[in-house]
């Protein structure tokens, strides 16, 4: 019985057309759809390159080192070079200004903007066309202006291309180099070039000179006209100055005596007008208020009329008395003095109300007009000090101005000092001989030994050349073999994961005398059987083996080693403690029978027809838990076998007793059985011989098993070798080193 935990019921893989609708498999799968990923050269594979072709590299480095030493030899004899270099120091004139006059110091700045610019004039083309065209030049006594026959053009170009004229850093300097056929043409050319310059210079210098004085004459002549009209200026105004009360000092003492009188007059003024409207303002208020000031009552008091109605009515109060005193109040004639003095208290009040009325009226009025005679007071002193402040004001910048005049025309002899005394340095520098800036440091002078060529630069050229169309030519023939021989061919293909790499047997001296499709068992120590136990991890993980009970182990084409893994794989896991049945599915090259040395008989064929022969027709190995159900008798009809009910009945049957059965076939892409077999099994493992398989055929495995519907787990890339560029060899060399103790 089976020994893994039995959680669910193992169901019958559909058949072919049930699995042409079913989903695709997990991502690990062949038909995960991912997007191809094409991989770069990394370090191994490019090391891997350069040691398969090393022979290559090797040729190339020596041919070029003698192509490099012939080519030194040709060119030292047709083409050298010797080259003049000589230094060109920079010694800027004094630059006399009229803007700036008094600043003739030179500072680093414009000492290193001189070198620039005459590093700049050594570099045109207009002075090679001088120096060319010049008949006395010694330039065209060279044999360098020989060779171009008299096409100036070219001549100057070559000038332009190879005159080398460089600035020295953090000098006065100018390095000035030209290479020549000959070390005396070399010479003469950078002398002509230089002086020509030098010459242009002295010529150029002279006339600016010449224009900065008569600039000067001109400015001179303007300063004194300048002073002419400044001293008239200066007499006009200082005659108005005199006029206007300013004495000599500058003060305006009669204009500001006035000033100060006509400002406490104003201050008098303003007060008199507070007053004044405080007054009224008063006055108006308490007659708004009802109440009358002492004047009014006193009008009222002193007003004729109104006394006189008051004598009346007290004369009719005396009257009244006595003839009541006589007669009594109901008398006739007390009663007519009664309305008497009634009608004489009413024109009494109305006497008063309009004396108190125009009393009233005359105060205001009287107010106001003191108030009226404050303000224009006010207002005309107040005139009275604008127009004398406006006055002043007009003499204090008549006074500046003549003070501006003043100091204008001390400006005025300075400036004419100065102008003089650049007018007198004009006249010294022009006086000398040379007015260039430029002048030699060093000659020039040129090496007896050739700067072109030099063997150095030479060699190095050749061999890197050399090197260069080795490495070309290595990689072009990596780049056309199509063979797959690592991890990284695999892989340009896409979507075919790996589940390992196998090393070829020559290349592991453990495994030697082994059988190679036993030999996990019969060399564990061997690093085959490490790879091959690394498979089964990496299966493990790709495809969960509690459900992936049965694989099918297949190539593309034949002798790719696929009964060697599906050997050493059921091997594996068997190890493992797994019930394994290793069945023998190829019919037409069986070779399982003869791995484990049993009898052929009766097998898988035989069990797919009559499935109870199962219990007899497998076979035990001296493998534990590992069983073999060789081919058996050859079908005629082995394609129908695989798509018919008895693959569904066999493999259901074989799943309870065994926990996985590996499925050893033919080729894919040559045998119809296994391609009948591949979507019928619940994964199938694709092996790949290195240097023997192309990559257009593992494409068309990978398409082939696309089109079934096969589930791919994994590529097992098998027969690795180390020599030639392989990726074992250090590999296996670490990995025996740490079996026997040497490595930590």
């Amino acid at each position: 019985m089976t020994t893994l935990p039995q959680t669910t019921a193992r169901m019958p893989r559909p058949s072919v057309a049930i699995q042409q609708s079913a989903p695709s498999a997990p991502a690990v799968g062949f038909m995960a759809h991912s997007a191809p990923i094409v991989p770069q050269m990394s370090a191994a594979d490019v090391w891997r390159v350069l040691r398969a072709n090393a022979w290559l590299i090797s040729a190339g480095l020596v041919v070029s080192i003698i192509v490099g030493f012939i080519a030194y030899e040709l060119l030292l004899r047709y083409y050298p070079k010797y080259t003049a270099t000589a230094i060109v120091a920079v010694s800027p004139p004094v630059q006399l200004d009229p803007l700036k006059v008094g600043q003739e110091t030179v500072n680093t700045s414009v000492l290193v903007m001189e070198q620039q610019n005459n590093a700049q004039l050594l570099k045109q083309q207009r002075l090679y066309s001088e120096v060319l065209e010049d008949p006395n030049s010694p330039v065209r006594d060279t044999a360098w202006l020989r060779q171009y026959n008299g096409n100036n053009p070219l001549a100057e170009r070559d000038l332009m291309d190879y005159l080398l004229v460089t600035p020295v850093q953090d000098t006065n300097q100018i390095r000035v180099e030209f290479g020549a056929a000959s070390s005396q043409d070399a010479i003469k050319i950078i002398e002509s070039v230089v002086d020509q310059l030098m010459d242009d210079e002295s010529k150029q210098n002279a006339a600016e000179q010449q224009s900065r004085s008569m600039q000067l004459t001109a400015m001179l002549q303007r300063l004194e006209q300048r002073r002419t009209d400044t001293v008239d200026d200066m007499h006009d105004k200082e005659v108005h100055l005199n006029i206007s009360g300013v004495e000599g000092s500058g003060r305006l003492n009669v204009k500001e005596t006035a000033l100060e009188d006509l400002t406490k007059e104003r201050m008098d003024a303003e007060l008199r007008f507070a007053l004044a409207k405080e007054d009224y303002n008063d006055l108006e208020s308490k007659i708004k208020a009802g109440e009358d000031p002492p004047a009014v009552q006193m009008a009222v008091n002193e007003d004729p009329n109104v006394q006189r109605y008051k004598e009346l009515v007290q004369d009719r109060d005396l009257r009244i008395m006595g003839l009541k005193d006589n007669y009594g109040a109901a008398y006739e004639q007390v009663k007519e003095l009664q309305d008497e003095k009634e009608m004489f208290d009413k024109k009494e009040a109305q006497a008063e109300q309009d004396v108190r009325q125009a009393t009233r009226v005359a105060a205001l009025d009287q107010a106001r007009r003191a108030q009226d005679s404050a303000q224009l007071s006010q207002d005309r002193v107040n005139q009275e000090i604008a127009s004398l402040e406006t006055d002043i004001q007009n003499l204090n910048r008549d006074l500046g101005d003549y003070q501006s005049d003043k100091d204008q025309l001390t400006g005025i002899d300075a400036q004419e000092k100065e102008i003089k005394d650049q007018l007198d340095q004009i006249a010294q520098f022009t006086a000398q001989k040379d007015q260039t800036n430029l002048e030699w440091a060093s000659h020039p002078a040129a090496s007896e030994i050739p700067t072109f060529p030099r063997l150095g630069v030479t060699m190095t050229m050749a061999i890197l050349l050399g090197l260069g169309l080795s490495l070309g030519i290595a990689f072009l023939r990596e780049s056309l073999d199509t063979t797959v021989r690592s991890p990284r061919d695999i892989t340009r293909i896409g979507n075919l994961p790996m589940l390992g790499i196998i090393p070829h047997e020559d290349d592991d001296p453990q495994s030697t005398g082994a059988s190679l499709p036993m030999v996990i068992f019969d060399a564990p120590q061997s690093m085959i059987a490490e790879h091959l136990r690394q498979v089964r991890t990496r299966l493990q993980h790709a495809a969960s083996l509690d459900t992936t009970r049965t694989i099918l182990i297949t190539s593309p084409s034949p002798n790719d080693g696929k009964t060697t893994i599906a050997c050493n794989l059921a091997s594996g896991l068997a190890l493992n403690g797994r019930r394994i049945l290793l069945v023998d599915a190829n019919f037409r090259r069986p070779a399982i029978h003869k791995v484990f040395n049993i009898a052929n008989d009766v097998g898988f064929s035989d069990v797919l027809n009559k499935v109870d022969l199962l219990p007899s027709a497998v076979q035990p190995t001296q493998v534990p838990n590992l069983f073999v159900l060789p081919s058996g008798t050859k079908p005629t009809n082995a394609t129908e076998l695989m798509e018919s009910q008895l693959l569904a009945d066999f493999i259901e049957r074989a799943v309870e007793e065994y926990d996985h059965i590996i499925f050893d076939s033919g080729p894919l892409l040559l045998s119809s059985e296994t391609a009948a077999l591949a979507p019928r099994v619940d994964g199938v493992v694709t092996v790949v011989r290195a240097q023997s398989n192309s990559r257009g055929l593992l494409q068309r495995l990978r398409d082939t098993l696309r089109q079934i519907k096969a589930e791919h787990l994994g590529v097992v890339l098998n027969a690795v070798r180390s020599q030639g560029g392989g990726y074992y060899r250090s590999t296996m060399r670490t990995y025996y080193d740490y079996q026997n103790g040497h490595a930590a």
